[in-house]
């Protein structure tokens, strides 16, 4: 996305001094990827990898405002129930949950790095039960960081155009980005509680 007050010669002279001649590429098509049916466990080993790094994913479909706010439940900042449970106790170095809903599928997925895995599973099983029997202050709470995550992302000029790509690109609607905020503040305490039921 390029902001500014100039015409789309003028545009595409920056684009291609910055990046580069635009004719001449060849499309990439995108590889076809077979779907799981059934969960897997899948342990890669290397030498130079110190302490084990763990990945729980689900491939998911459905709200994408119940992602972001799970997201925002269980890893945006000291508040959060990764970094309450499992960092600040010492079970994990890093502990992170991620929504990838710009990837061919999209999925859900925590990340972790720790040394005792078996222990780490463990209380992750028990957090992923935990998020199942929040209350409406915590899921208000979270809903509350992610609307002022999202404020402060569009104070500038930049962050809004990425904003607007971002919609644009992955949902092929402006309207995406237009009504985030009145779609945000419709998704209720039972909503959530509707689709938590995929972990």
């Amino acid at each position: 996305v390029i902001c500014g007050n100039f015409d789309t010669a003028e545009a595409r002279n920056l684009i291609e001094k910055g990046f580069g001649n635009l004719k001449g590429k060849r499309k990439r098509v995108a590889e076809r990827v077979k779907e799981e049916t059934s969960s897997k466990e899948v342990v890669l080993k290397h030498p130079s990898v110190i302490n084990p790094q763990v990945i729980v994913g689900w491939k998911v479909k459905g709200n994408n405002i119940f992602f972001e706010i799970l997201e925002s439940l269980l890893s945006s900042g000291k508040s959060s129930i990764l970094y309450q449970e499992l960092k600040e106790k010492g079970i994990s170095y890093v502990s992170y949950a991620n929504y990838q809903n710009f990837s061919i599928l999209p999925n859900f997925y925590i990340y972790s790095i720790a040394e005792d895995i078996d222990r780490l599973l463990k209380e992750l099983k028990a957090i992923l039960n935990e998020v199942q029997t929040i209350d409406e202050d915590e899921f208000n709470f979270a809903k509350e960081k992610l609307y002022k995550s999202e404020v402060f992302d569009r104070e500038s000029v930049e962050s809004e155009a990425e904003s607007i790509g971002f919609s644009l690109s992955v949902y092929k609607d402006i309207n995406y980005y237009k009504n985030y905020f009145d779609n945000l503040s419709r998704f209720s305490f039972n909503d959530f509680i509707k689709d938590i039921n995929f972990l």
